[in-house]
């Protein structure tokens, strides 16, 4: 990675980092959070134009309505699940299970407790990245979170479901924070 290209993909590990709470269950992450992500997006233009199409249609929400979305995406629509494992091995349980263990193991190492969610959760993966280590970092996007966000943009491509863009700013940050980033 040139000299250029490192202070960009650490700025993008952060912006993913501050996308965490905007995939957990709605109400837990204020409108500020929203804020803060939208402004450390600013990394990736087209990332920050999804993320500020996501606020804008997300806001626009009672709670209610956010809770029902977030239920009707990410719980009752497998294809759309928040577990990156679901969208790799399918129904390989014993694959998912080994990749459960090593996030569980990365978490710990760094110190913190993933409490009850399972450790495939995007949140918890994307709360992390700024501590994963230098080694994992490159291959925890390459082979778990692109493949998994490639799979979940694909399944909301075509709705009008505005999880649509907070999936789509995070591929292009993840993508930029791995030195592969998209330029529009």
């Amino acid at each position: 990675m040139s000299g250029v290209a490192a202070p960009v993909a650490a700025g993008c590990r952060e912006a993913l980092r501050s996308l965490a709470p905007l995939f957990a269950w709605p109400g837990l992450a204020g409108d500020g959070e929203a804020g803060h992500a939208a402004e450390l997006a600013r990394a990736d233009s087209g990332a920050a134009r999804e993320l500020g199409l996501f606020i804008k249609e997300i806001c626009r929400l009672r709670l209610a309505d956010r809770e029902m979305l977030y239920t009707t995406t990410f719980d009752l629509a497998p294809s759309c699940s928040p577990y990156l494992g679901v969208h790799l091995f399918e129904e390989d349980n014993l694959a998912r299970g080994r990749l459960m263990i090593g996030l569980r193991s990365s978490f710990v190492a760094g110190g913190v407790d993933p409490g009850v969610e399972l450790p495939d959760h995007i949140a918890l993966v994307l709360a992390f990245a700024t501590r994963y280590s230098g080694e994992e970092w490159p291959d925890l996007v390459r082979l778990i979170l692109l493949p998994a966000l490639e799979r979940m943009e694909r399944a909301l491509a075509h709705t009008r479901n505005p999880y649509r863009h907070l999936v789509s700013a995070t591929r292009r940050l993840a993508l930029a924070a791995a030195g592969e980033g998209e330029t529009a």
